[in-house]
């Protein structure tokens, strides 16, 4: 991506990584966030989260999510996230609106369903034992009870 830092490439890869929709499945690649691929008709939720590595590192993502267990992230500066959020906004009927770009500390937001929209996806907590100190955050991630019954197998919307 032209005009990114070099901090966010590794080997001529892009650590923010490519992301698009073919056939109704997104495809995503990156070093930081891992490949995947999800159908758009699988997809229960989608969020956006932020933590405390910016602004030396990747620390604004979108979260798709299609239940409890199966739950990917791909940062916001990923090349093609704009086209993707838009042909899902256009999906889904309604637009999935990002606000958490100048947050700098743990944050997140649910932006599909609507009926959900705005409502946090996490609550962090702190890691209480010294091993979970050590690697790679002492904040952990755990999905709200409202994020938790939307990624049921019959969620209420």
């Amino acid at each position: 991506m032209r005009g990114r830092s070099s901090l966010f490439q590794n080997s001529g890869r892009d650590l923010a990584g490519t992301i698009s929709i073919e056939a109704s499945v997104i495809k995503h690649s990156s070093i930081s966030c891992g490949d995947w691929q999800l159908s758009i008709d699988e997809i229960r939720l989608i969020a956006e989260e932020t933590d405390e590595s910016g602004p030396w590192g990747e620390d604004w993502r979108i979260v798709f999510a299609a239940s409890e267990t199966e739950i990917h992230t791909a940062s916001i500066s990923a090349n093609g996230m704009m086209s993707v959020l838009d042909a899902l906004s256009e999906q889904f009927g309604h637009e999935l609106q990002t606000t958490l770009v100048r947050s700098t500390s743990f944050a997140s937001r649910i932006l599909h369903p609507a009926s959900s929209a705005g409502l946090p996806l996490f609550d962090f907590a702190v890691k209480k034992k010294w091993y979970d100190l050590i690697w790679p955050s002492p904040v952990l991630p755990v999905l709200t009870d409202q994020a938790r019954s939307l990624l049921r197998p019959n969620p209420q919307y």
